[in-house]
Parts: C-alpha cells; structure tokens; sequence
C-alpha cells in the first residue's frame, strides 16, 4: 500500500494495459478526464483512462474540495488544527468515490502513468508501452500553478518563509501551524497570499477567519491590479470591505517590484497567481495545434490532430470543475459521434445534431462571504440596459444580520444587463454579490440559456404566466421578484 499526499491509501500497482486495444483513451484523471472516460463507457466503449497523479485532479485534492471545506471550517469557528483535519477528512472521502477500485467498478480502465500523444493518436506510456485506440483520444491533463517571478514555487525563502503554490497549500498550511504552535497560536499568522483572483480571495478570508483561535499575525492579499475582480464590475469594494473586516490587509495595486519586501515580514507564502495548461502530453508529430499555452479546440473540443479532443484546463476556457465536466463529455460525445453509432441517443429530438459547448452561460463563482457569482456577458456592453437592486430590498436581509455578526448582505447586489435590440427585456448577463450568489445564478444562467425575456421569466406584468418563476419569500432567490418587479415598473 501507498499513500497519497492528503491521506488516501491506494494499493500498489494501480492497473496494467488491457489485453484488447480499447476504444477510447483517455489521458488525464482529474475532472474533464473522468467525465469522459464515464461518457464513453455510458455509450458502451471500452475506455481506458491514463492519470499520472491521483484521480479526481485539483479539484479533488489542491482546489474546489479542501478550499471549501477550510472556508466552512473557519465560518464554524474551528481552529487551525482542526479546520485542515476537515479539509482533508474530505478530500478522502470524495476520493474515494472517484479512485481507482470506483472506476473500474463502473467499468472503466485504469493504469497511472505518464503518457505522449504522438502521430495518428498513439498514446506511448513511460515504460514503452503503445497505445492505438480504435476511435481515438480525449486529453484532459488539466493544469499547474503558474510561476511567480523571484520565488520559488515550493521550499523556503532565505529569510525562512514557506513558500506553496496552490496545489501544496495545506501541506504549507499544516506546516506553518506546527511552526507557531510552539509560540501558542493555533491559526496561521503572518501569512501572505499572493494574487486576488478566486483561489487567492478564498485562501485569504478562509485563514484570516482561523487566525481569529489564536494571538499574533496578519492574514495579507497582494493583487497587481488596482481593485479585485477588475473584470466584474461593482464586486471589488463590496469584497475587499468584507475582506478588511475579516482582518485582511488587502494590498492590491502592488506593483512586483515590491513583493519580496512583503515576503520577507511572512512565515508563509500561498502563491496563487492562476494556473496553466499542462502541455507536457504531447509529443512529437502529435498535429495538436496550441495558441497562448493552450490547445487549440473548438466548440466540439476537436483539435487540429484527427481523432484527438481535448477539455478542462488544457484548452484554457475557464479553470472551474464544472467547465471541465462539460468539456470532457462535450469531447467524449463528438469522438464517438465522429467513428458512427456508437450506443443509445439519449437526447431529446431537440438536442439532436453535434454536441457543442458554448461558455456564454456557463456560472462563475467566487465563494467568498459575500460570495461572488457572475453568468452571461457581464459586463453588458452597448445596446444594454441595466437593472440593479441592492440585497438590502430584500426582507432576508435583516432576518440575516444577527448581532454581534458581520452583516454579509451589506453593500450586495444582483444587477441584469438586458438587450435594448428587443425591448430591453432579454437577458445578457447577470451579477450577484451577496450570500447564496453562487446559487442564485444558476436560475438566472438558465433563463439566459433559453433565451427568455424578463417578461417570460416571470410571467408578465401581472406576475403570472406559464412560464413564471415563483420565488418564495423571503428566501434570497426572492431578490430576482424585487429586479422584476423594477424592470417592469410593476
């Protein structure tokens, strides 16, 4: 037996090559890989799925998965301690419905190795084995922390700070604690995280939230830019308030020329400056085309290589694990449709023809307190409107803002875009910054999907229709019936 970095056990070794060629390869185990491995195995192909690291990815062991579970940790009051045995109590647990032994319970083949694409789709393991998949190639080998210039990725500064990126934080962070438990703080202090995108804003809020089991230290964000979340507007102030009354120092406009004096005063350096496509997988002769570090696809997730696909990270669309499960069914479902029948349709007679992913209408979430959640084309654009309505409006609010507590609702707001081309009423995009936002958006992302009006989504003037979204009151959702309401003058 042998141990991944979080605690989970596999046994040793974790598969061998199938004797009979299988019909699909898939290399990568994280996300994107393991929803298309489970999509052509749905169709009735033999699969084999080829992972380097663990399965599950980084979502499973470095992002989606520990990140929240230290964020609910800290709003829960645990120490620090107690809030990294959470996280990885529920890594294991999530892993262990995507390793191995579940895999190939779901008849899915399994070997970890590292693998090339080269010409006409050949995979080629490590050890010299060749692969020729009879239908073809889905990459999904996801992506890696991105390099910030002057510090090391993993290890230690000369003046003895820890330094990880964001697939080694909580090994960073449990090391940290043991560091400072002997002064007699159990929570991370003098803690720096470098950059403001959603891994970074998590982070930050997450330790600064422990810091409060313990004396001593400060919880910093550094952001080149000169307001978080730049690109969304009217988010920024709202988080970074929240962040300052957490006890963030939220450093943004810091040009890089002054980081390492910030790293110098830290005990612990979180580098979580985003993350790039691993490329490593292809080869020689492969024919996959790359541009700005990604592989080229398109709206099928075909490469330029015939019989090869690719998703998640690699093609640089968006780094969320929903986004990765989308693609890689996306790139599943187009080989198996380009090599012929291959299963059931299941589809309806209105989703028939090729399968494409459009990212128009796919969420984006910050899962901050206030969370941050944006869908469509954010901001509008000319020929838009905008209708925006401050959480305060809605009578959730003050039911919320118990004393003693920070009013997570102050300063949120759920804001439309919609199209003057055709009365104003069609929605392009939408933002919320407030509790929930990251639930409230998916409603809105559906509404945008099938292309209703306002008046359509909630029924018209009169507030009844067919097709009326009823919210209940007074739940957050109820914020969408107050924008209607303001949208239509009723």
């Amino acid at each position: 037996m042998s141990e991944d970095s979080v605690g989970v056990r596999r046994h040793d070794p974790v598969g061998s090559v199938p004797d009979r060629t299988p019909g699909v390869v898939v290399v990568g185990g994280g996300a994107a890989g393991l929803a298309a491995a489970a999509a052509v195995r749905a169709a009735g192909v033999d699969v084999l799925l080829v992972s380097e690291g663990p399965l599950g990815g980084d979502c499973t062991w470095h992002g989606c998965v520990p990140s929240k579970s230290l964020l609910e940790a800290a709003a829960a009051g645990l120490s620090g301690r107690a809030a990294v045995a959470h996280a990885r109590s529920v890594v294991a647990r999530v892993a262990r419905a995507e390793n191995e032994h579940a895999m190939r319970g779901a008849g899915i083949g399994v070997v970890r190795a590292r693998a090339m694409l080269g010409a006409e789709a050949g995979v080629t393991l490590d050890d010299g084995t060749r692969l020729s998949p009879e239908l073809g190639v889905v990459l999904a080998t996801g992506s890696r922390p991105a390099a910030v210039e002057g510090l090391p990725v993993t290890g230690a500064t000369p003046d003895g700070a820890v330094v990880r990126d964001t697939d080694g934080w909580l090994d960073g962070l449990e090391e940290h604690l043991d560091r400072t438990a002997s002064a007699g703080a159990d929570g991370p202090r003098d803690v720096l995280v470098v950059g403001g995108g959603t891994s970074g804003l998590e982070l930050a809020q997450a330790l600064a939230r422990l810091r409060a089991a313990g004396p001593g230290g400060t919880v910093s964000l550094v952001e080149r830019a000169e307001d978080l979340l730049p690109d969304v507007p009217g988010a920024g102030p709202v988080l970074a308030a929240a962040l300052r009354a957490d006890g963030v120092r939220v450093l943004a406009g810091t040009p890089p020329h002054l980081l390492p004096q910030l790293v110098a005063g830290a005990g612990l350096v979180l580098l979580a400056a985003g993350r790039q496509p691993v490329l490593d997988v292809l080869g020689p002769g492969s024919g996959v085309r790359t541009r700005a570090g990604a592989v080229v696809v398109d709206a099928a997730m075909a490469t330029s290589a015939p019989r090869v696909r690719a998703a998640g990270d690699l093609v640089g669309l968006s780094p969320s694990t929903h986004v990765a499960v989308a693609t890689g069914r996306v790139a599943a479902a187009g080989l198996l449709a380009a090599a012929g029948p291959a299963g059931p349709d299941r589809r309806g007679p209105d989703e028939r023809g090729p399968v494409r992913f459009d990212a128009t209408w796919v969420p984006r979430v910050v899962w901050t307190d206030p969370q941050v959640a944006a869908v469509g084309r954010v901001p509008g654009g000319p020929g838009t409107r905008i209708v925006r309505v401050p959480l305060s409006r809605n009578d959730r609010a003050p039911a919320a803002t118990v004393p003693g507590r920070p009013a997570r609702s102050r300063g949120g707001f759920a804001q439309v875009w919609l199209d003057l081309a055709d009365g104003g009423g069609r929605l392009v995009g939408a933002l919320v910054v407030g509790p929930q936002a990251g639930e409230m958006i998916a409603e809105v992302a559906l509404v945008g999907r099938l292309g209703l009006s306002v008046q359509e989504w909630v029924g018209g003037r009169v507030g009844l229709g067919g097709t009326s979204a009823h919210h209940p009151y007074p739940a957050w959702s109820w914020t969408w019936a107050l924008l209607a309401d303001r949208a239509l003058a009723r």
